[in-house]
């Protein structure tokens, strides 16, 4: 073996345990797009549960399990589906709580 194909082999499985091949394979459109919708929804959590970040932290638990037990991501529209759900979560937010739910509550200084 030479040093180029072990050093190819260490950064794969670099990449690999990062998690980094996760979005490899996906436009940079659809990254753009999913990180938007999830600061959206996770700042909505955050402002709306008192600044607890246990909400946000399990919220993304629960988006790190899901492709274990749903592999959606594996069938030929699912990487989309992810990406549509969550745009769906958001706009829904946004229409029933209104952009004043993303701010944050300025507290009064005495």
């Amino acid at each position: 073996m030479t040093n180029k194909s072990l050093s190819s082999n260490y950064y794969r499985n670099l990449s690999s345990d990062l998690g980094i091949e996760a979005y490899a394979n996906k436009p940079f459109w659809l990254f753009i797009t999913n990180t938007t919708t999830l600061s959206i929804i996770m700042t909505w959590l955050y402002n709306n549960n008192n600044g607890s970040i246990f909400t946000g932290a399990a919220f993304h638990v629960v988006l790190n399990i899901t492709p274990s037990i749903f592999p959606f991501e594996q069938a030929g529209f699912g990487i989309y589906f992810n990406m549509i759900l969550l745009l769906i979560i958001a706009f829904l937010i946004g229409l029933y709580y209104g952009p004043k739910a993303a701010q944050k509550q300025s507290e009064a200084i005495p």
